[in-house]
């Protein structure tokens, strides 16, 4: 600018003297200009193709440059497009504050290491009362060249004299990118001495990214440099590009806002009275007081108070290389000083609040350079206290956490730096206080921040552990475990190592309850952590009692007697991965129970090794009865239990050998026991006696629920790795049993069952079997307890392949003799057969044959035989069923079926079925009188017996749908032959009976034909007259053999067991 005003002065006096000497001569004018820079200056000027009007007071330029002498660079001043209009009178007293000045292009060209002398401050500012009355400049370029070259652009100046001493720029210009305007208003400042520099006030406003600085006061210049003290204010709204020419600077971003006293000179600057405050959201904002200097990038210096609000601490704990994001939201206060590049935290203060409760408090201070991340001399000293509601808050750090404790708390003193911290004076907790609790003590005495960051970085832990559970709630939450709650948990453990291997010592944990106290003591063990964590060399001392065997019950799913007081011991003991449990001891002693068992197991977790010695004696039989079998209906003693056994793990088998167990001190009920058995957990395999004898009546009643008189067996079972075969041999009373039973099996599923009984005589008391008392009152069992649902059985039924048979060589009772029974079922996968029942029951045979297919959709079944002569009081009586019908009884026929319910068994129900009953007693009034003639049944007293006598009685009925039909049912009695027919809807619960009786004792009547209609339940009786002299007599010789022949098929040369009814051709 010094140059241009130089140039510019002289362009005007050359134009002044030439007006009077030169008038007519422009070129003669120009060239004398030239001569006089050139010899009356240190300059050198190049005036390209100018023109001079000197009557309009115009001169223009296409070129104008200034050279320095001596300089053999680029011109120190060049001026593109010159045009400037002047007063050349006024400009003798006025300078050009009457002129205008116009310019396409300026560049002024400054090199700091050339031999010239360049133009001082002062001269410079005295310059600057000669700028015109209007400056227009289209671009200004300010070049230094020295150990850097920087260019300052400017265009679109303008500018404008407002009065004597006071004057207004604007211009334009590119900021990093941006456009940057610039307003400056130029006041002179003036004294005694003359011109000693301006009064400045400038307005710098970057419109894209509203930048804009505002500074006020004086601009003086001497000598060497420019000095200047003005007020700043400012706001910058990306301070990162601010500092990105700072090497180190801190990694701060969004606006600053700052108002304060800026003083200095080209060589530095002062910023006093500050007030900050930067404003970066939601990351942090906050506002600072003090000052800063500045001499050269490398040489600042800050003095801080700052406080506001942090979004997250890791801006200000940044050397510690954690994610401390997720802590929430910082209230800091703290003080800074030193360089930009080095800066020193003297104190501090942080407190956070995350937003699901985690809170944390930070105090100390920081070693220069900690901010930057470069400190690595220590000198950091924080103080931390962390607290939380829940532990879940901190999962972003610990990862997926195996339970939740509840509210945490923890404090400690770090102090370090980016390379190696400590951590000392620890104190935490976790868990309410009140509640169960896990506290935590010690420190750490490094912990080595140098990548790679492992567990082996950290070195010198000492810690003391203590755990207290008032009940065992949340220890069961916390662990997902099942324990009873009424318990009490103590612990303690010191823990020491390094981060990769901890060594627990001193450790001793006691659960206490009110029958149970359990505790491990002397535990000491190594983890260390390779791929994995490990824990090698465990050691412990176990130790437990009980109050009494039944307290087992609480831990159990099982119910334990009560047996006495129980004490256990064992050691703990590891080899590798592999827990054992040595010289194990236990022992019951009381009167109810003597019980020592000793051994070990080698392998805890996996249950194997194990090896048992178990003896027992004293067990109260009748105490363990009643514990596992609810309701046991002997109440009386039954003396006690001895035995012992081994019981061996083998690789993954379980065995117990040497069993013996016997029975004492009873009459009532003997037992004797004893073998081995392999394999309890897969497939059993070895050798069981056992023998069992009582003659207690009483005692076996209670538990058969029958009256048998006595009770012996013996059974052999042998288990093999395909079978189990099982010999019974039993006597109840008189009666012998022979049962043979055989379960094959593979891969641990049964595939197949065979079951064979046999008895060669069978006596019905033996069995508690009874005749039936005629007094006794039959008890009402409800209709959903007297049969299982068929989907239920369908579902219990094997799909491996069955045989079941029975053989009894013959059946007696009080009033039956049965000379033989046998019945044999085969099948599998729900479809069997009947191959055969054969019942010979005194003078009556019954054979039966049949199919079930339970697979079939529904259900299906199909039963064929018959049954001739069969003594129904004789039957009743042996088998205790409850009728009021006497005689005997023929059947013959064949039924189908198929369904699940009861109704749809009746629905599908097919086929046909004979019936005979002949020398039957109904319970009831004498009704064949009563059918033929009304008077007779009312005179002869009929009315009053109390049962009806029936000869003979047959019928053959057709099955459709649940539908039987006859039209061949007969009836002969002392009195009267009847003939009908009839239909039982066995669906509908209806019937529809007609009966045409004739009496035997009248030669002409007016027999009535006598329905029965409606409900099986309640039908309705109803009487017609038909009108007939035939003699009823004759025909009712013939009635019973014709239907004998057409239902049964009896021939006349059947003479022998001709039922039924005893009817023949010739008869």
């Amino acid at each position: 600018m010094r140059v241009l005003l130089s140039v510019l002065l002289l362009l005007v006096l050359g134009t002044a003297l030439g007006s009077y000497l030169l008038l007519h001569s422009p070129d003669r004018l120009l060239r004398t200009v030239e001569w006089l820079v050139d010899d009356f200056t240190l300059l050198h000027l190049d005036l390209r193709e100018p023109v001079l009007d000197i009557q309009q007071g115009r001169i223009t330029a296409k070129q104008i440059h200034l050279y320095q002498d001596g300089s053999k660079g680029a011109p120190l001043l060049s001026i593109l497009d010159f045009n400037a209009r002047i007063n050349l009178w006024q400009m003798l007293w006025q300078r050009l504050q009457g002129s205008a000045l116009q310019a396409g292009s300026v560049i002024i060209y400054i090199a700091q290491q050339d031999e010239t002398e360049d133009p001082s401050p002062s001269n410079w500012l005295r310059h600057l009362k000669w700028l015109p009355a209007k400056l227009q400049v289209g671009s200004l370029h300010l070049i230094t060249h020295g150990a850097d070259t920087r260019i300052f652009p400017l265009k679109n100046i303008d500018g404008e004299r407002i009065a004597s001493d006071k004057y207004r720029l604007t211009a334009a210009a590119d900021y990093e990118g941006e456009p940057l305007d610039l307003r400056l208003y130029l006041y002179a400042m003036r004294s005694e001495e003359g011109f000693q520099g301006i009064e400045l006030r400038g307005e710098f406003h970057a419109t894209e990214s509203s930048r804009l600085a505002i500074l006020e006061g004086e601009l003086k210049g001497g000598i060497e440099t420019f000095s200047y003290d003005f007020s700043l204010s400012a706001a910058i709204p990306d301070i990162e590009k601010l500092l990105a020419g700072i090497e180190d600077a801190p990694a701060v971003q969004g606006s600053l806002q700052l108002q304060g006293r800026l003083q200095g000179d080209s060589q530095g600057y002062e910023l006093s009275d500050a007030q900050f405050m930067l404003y970066n959201p939601p990351a942090y904002s906050l506002t600072a007081t003090g000052d800063f200097s500045y001499q050269s990038p490398e040489h600042t210096m800050l003095n801080l108070e700052a406080e506001g609000h942090l979004a997250e601490l890791g801006y200000i704990v940044n050397w510690i290389d954690l994610d401390l994001s997720s802590l929430g939201t910082a209230n800091a206060r703290l003080s800074v000083s030193g360089p930009l590049d080095n800066i020193a935290v003297s104190q501090f203060e942080l407190t956070t609040l995350h937003e699901a409760g985690l809170e944390l408090s930070v105090s100390g201070s920081l070693a220069p350079g900690a901010l930057s991340g470069k400190s690595n001399t220590g000198g950091n000293q924080v103080q931390i206290k962390l607290h939380g509601p829940k532990l879940g808050v901190l999962s972003q750090w610990l990862g997926e956490l195996p339970f939740e404790p509840g509210p945490w708390q923890l404090e400690g003193l770090l102090s370090g730096n980016a390379d190696a911290l400590q951590l000392e004076a620890v104190q935490g907790r976790l868990g309410d206080p009140a509640q169960s609790h896990l506290t935590v003590s010690g420190g750490i005495e490094l912990i080595d921040l140098r990548p790679p960051i492992s567990l082996a970085s950290i070195s010198g832990l000492k810690s003391q552990w203590q755990v207290e559970a008032p009940s065992l709630d949340q220890i069961n939450q916390w662990l997902k475990l099942s324990l009873p709650p009424e318990h009490q948990l103590h612990g303690q453990a010191s823990i020491n190592g390094s981060g990769d291997s901890l060594q627990i010592s001193d450790a001793d944990i006691e659960i206490q309850g009110s029958d149970l106290q359990l505790n491990l003591a002397q535990l000491k063990a190594t983890v260390n952590h390779r791929e994995q964590w490990l824990i090698e060399g465990l050691q412990a001392k176990l130790n437990g009692s009980m109050s009494d065997s039944s307290a087992l019950s609480q831990y159990l799913e099982l119910a334990v007697p009560v047996m006495g007081q129980v004490r256990a011991s064992a050691n703990i003991r590891q080899n590798k991965q592999r827990y054992s449990l040595q010289d194990i001891a236990l022992s019951i002693n009381s009167q109810q129970l003597q019980l020592q068992a000793s051994g070990k197991i080698n392998d805890l977790l996996a249950f194997s090794g194990t090896s048992l010695a178990l003896q027992f004696s004293h067990v109260d039989t009748a105490t363990l009865v009643h514990t596992y079998i609810d309701n046991f209906p002997y109440q009386g003693p039954l003396g006690s239990l001895s035995g012992s056994g081994q019981l061996i793990q083998d690789g993954k088998r379980w065995n117990l050998h040497d069993i013996m167990l016997d029975s004492h001190d009873n009459d009532s009920f003997m037992m004797h026991a004893k073998g081995h058995l392999d394999d309890l957990g897969g497939i059993p395999n070895g050798n069981v006696e056992l023998s069992a004898y009582s003659e207690d009546q009483q005692f076996i009643k209670n538990i058969s629920g029958r009256a048998i008189p006595s009770f012996s067996a013996r059974l052999q079972s042998k288990a093999g790795t395909e079978n189990i075969v099982t010999e019974v041999s039993a006597v109840t009373g008189g009666t012998q049993w022979q049962l043979h039973n055989e379960i094959k099996h593979k891969n641990k599923a049964i595939t197949g069952l065979s079951l064979a009984l046999s008895s060669p005589l069978l006596w019905l008391t033996d069995l508690g079997i009874q005749a039936a008392d005629p007094n006794k009152v039959k008890e009402q069992v409800p209709a959903s307890e007297k049969r299982n649902p068929l989907e239920a059985l369908i579902e219990r039924l094997p799909s491996y392949p069955i045989d079941l048979s029975l053989d009894l060589g013959g059946i007696r009772g009080e009033q039956s003799q049965i000379q033989g029974l046998e019945l044999e079922i085969i099948g599998s996968n729900g479809q069997y057969l009947l191959r055969e029942l054969n019942v010979n029951y005194e003078h009556a045979l019954a054979e039966f044959r049949g199919i079930i297919d339970l697979q079939a959709q529904p259900a299906a079944i199909s039963i064929g035989g018959q049954a001739l002569a069969i003594d129904m009081v004789r039957l009743i009586r042996d088998f205790d069923i409850d009728s009021d019908v006497e005689g005997v009884l023929n059947i013959r026929g064949g039924l189908t079926s198929r369904g699940i319910t009861g109704q749809q068994w009746i629905e599908s129900l097919d086929g046909s079925l004979a019936l005979a009953l002949e020398d039957a007693v109904i319970e009831g009034a004498a009704y064949d009188v009563l059918a033929t003639d009304l008077l007779a049944w009312m005179f002869s007293g009929a009315a009053l017996e109390r049962s009806t006598y029936v000869d003979c009685t047959m019928a053959q009925f057709a099955v459709k749908s649940g539908v039987a039909k006859t039209d061949n049912l007969y009836v002969e009695s002392p009195r009267m032959i009847a003939k009908g027919e009839g239909e039982l809807d066995l669906v509908r619960q209806r019937l529809d009976i007609t009966l045409t009786p004739r009496s035997k004792n009248r030669l002409v009547q007016i027999p009535s034909s006598v329905s029965l209609r409606g409900p099986m339940k309640s039908p309705k009786t109803s009487v017609s007259p038909i009108m007939t002299t035939a003699n009823a007599s004759a025909e009712a010789l013939m009635l019973i053999p014709e239907l004998a022949l057409k239902l049964f098929g009896i021939k006349a040369d059947k003479q022998k067991g001709k039922r039924p009814c005893q009817a023949s051709l010739g008869n």
